[in-house]
C-alpha cells in the first residue's frame, strides 16, 4: 500500500514524494518502497530521476546501487539511446553494473549483440560472467550465427570463449 501511494504522490509532485519518504518511518528501510519512488519518478521524467540518482551520497538512506537498475530498465524501455547515454558516463562499479543489468533486461530482445557487449564490461567478475551467459544465451536462441561470430572476435578470456561457443553448439 506504501508503495502505490508513493507511485501516487510522484505524479503530484516527486520533490514532495522524496520528502514524504525520508520522513516515513522505516521507509528508507524498506526497499520496495524507495524502488517505487525510482521506478514512478523514472516513468515521470527519466532525465530528472537520473540527474535525483546521481546527487544522492552513498550514505544518503535512500541510496543503493540497484537503483540504477530500476531507472535504466524503464528508462531504456521510452528511450533506449539516452538511457544508454547515461550509462556510458557512469563509472565501474556496483551502480553502473546495476544499470547494465536493467539495460540487458530490456533491450536483449531487440538489441542482443549491444547487450552482450555492455554484460562484458560489468566489473564485479560473477556477475559479468552470470549476464554475458544470458546475454549470449539469449541471442543464440535467435541469431546463433551473430552470436558466435561476437564471441569468436570479444575481447574476453580463452576458457571463457570456448565456454560459450560450446554453449551455443560450435565446434
Amino acid at each position: 500500500l506504501l508503495a502505490q501511494s508513493i507511485r501516487s504522490y510522484v505524479a503530484a509532485d516527486p520533490k514532495q514524494a522524496e520528502n514524504f519518504l525520508r520522513t516515513v518511518s522505516g521507509a528508507a528501510d524498506t526497499p520496495h518502497s524507495v524502488e517505487a519512488y525510482v521506478e514512478a519518478f523514472t516513468q515521470y521524467d527519466p532525465e530528472e530521476a537520473a540527474a535525483w540518482l546521481g546527487a544522492l551520497s552513498a550514505d544518503d538512506l535512500l541510496y543503493r546501487p540497484e537503483h540504477a537498475r530500476i531507472l535504466i530498465e524503464e528508462w531504456s524501455q521510452t528511450d533506449s539511446v539516452a538511457a544508454s547515454a547515461w550509462l556510458r558516463e557512469k563509472a565501474e562499479g556496483p551502480e553502473r553494473d546495476a544499470a547494465i543489468s536493467g539495460f540487458a533486461q530490456t533491450m536483449i530482445t531487440f538489441e542482443p549483440g549491444v547487450v552482450a557487449a555492455w554484460a562484458n564490461t560489468v566489473s564485479e567478475p560473477k556477475a559479468r560472467l552470470k549476464l554475458l551467459d544470458q546475454s549470449i544465451t539469449e541471442w543464440a536462441k535467435t541469431d546463433p550465427i551473430s552470436a558466435l561470430e561476437w564471441v569468436k572476435t570479444a575481447d574476453i578470456e580463452p576458457v571463457l570463449r570456448d565456454a560459450l561457443a560450446n554453449e551455443i553448439g560450435a565446434d
